[in-house]
């Protein structure tokens, strides 16, 4: 985990989403990034966790939707640890398993899978993003159904 912090983390980020053309896509990562840190933290403050690895985790838990969407959190640990080395087993998790689909070993996963629904459903600029996004809304509205029914399946699951 050579230089891999939570600075580092968010630079590493930044110039990633910077690669990509100026588009909703763009202005939604850097929103929701952005969201799930703060979202995170706030869900971790009572919680004995690594706190350190999930700020970083949370950072990088989206970086390679910069390239793709599918599969994208396969290929954000192989960009992390491209670019980082080796890194801790948390972060590894919380990046891996944040899908709803998944399922995070460690708690800070467990933390990192509910804010990246949670921030979403938190954040009006979001909400103008993501319905600024296409005309007839329809799938503004898809997207928010699916994390809408994310959200409840995870709040199930972990009985938050």
């Amino acid at each position: 985990m050579v230089g891999l912090t939570k600075e580092s983390a968010k630079k590493f980020v930044f110039e990633e989403f910077a690669k990509m053309k100026p588009n909703v896509e763009k202005k939604f990562l850097v929103q929701h990034t952005r969201g799930v840190v703060k979202t995170a933290s706030k869900l971790a403050k009572s919680k004995k966790v690594d706190k350190n690895s999930l700020e970083i985790a949370c950072w990088l838990h989206d970086v390679a939707r910069s390239i793709q969407s599918e599969n994208h959190a396969l290929l954000g640990v192989k960009m992390v640890k491209e670019k980082f080395g080796k890194i801790n087993y948390i972060i590894e998790d919380c990046i891996v398993n944040h899908g709803s689909s998944k399922d995070p070993k460690t708690e800070e996963g467990k933390i990192i899978q509910l804010a990246d629904k949670l921030s979403i459903m938190n954040d009006f600029k979001l909400f103008e993003i993501i319905f600024a996004k296409d005309k007839y809304k329809g799938e503004s509205l898809k997207m928010l159904d699916y994390v809408y029914k994310d959200l409840i399946e995870v709040l199930k699951r972990y009985k938050w």
